[in-house]
């Protein structure tokens, strides 16, 4: 998950490039290393939704319980929370996502990740659309 994000970091730089963004554009752009901030700076100037912030933020959260605590749960979305969403539904349908309490196992499927690819693919896909 980690490269998906950080290709999709790349991508959206290649996006605001190909879309005539001003080099003073560009170089602040590049400053932004979180990727749901870059992308909803992206939408903002090429006016599209920004509306997937939230999905992306919580795949990071589960992204780094997988490579730092070994997929336990030790933190929650937020300060003083004990609960952490899960990045992708439970099932293949565009359910609510499955909530973790502190100290459950994260495990990912292989229809998890096929869903999360889809979702980072969706993404681009959509960017790429109006340039």
């Amino acid at each position: 998950m980690r490269e998906l994000d950080r290709f999709l970091n790349i991508l959206l730089d290649e996006i605001a490039a190909a879309d005539g963004w001003t080099v003073e554009d560009l170089v602040s752009l590049g400053r932004i290393r979180n990727t749901p901030n870059k992308l909803e700076a992206i939408c903002h100037h090429m006016n599209i939704e920004a509306k997937h912030g939230a999905r992306l933020r919580a795949l990071g959260r589960c992204r780094d319980a997988l490579f730092h605590c070994s997929g336990v749960v030790r933190r929650g979305d937020r300060r003083h929370t004990t609960t952490l969403t899960l990045g992708w539904p439970s099932d293949t349908a565009e359910g609510v996502p499955p909530v973790l309490d502190l100290g459950e196992r994260l495990s990912v499927s292989q229809a998890d990740l096929a869903w999360i690819c889809a979702f980072y693919l969706s993404i681009g896909e959509n960017l790429l659309r109006p340039v």
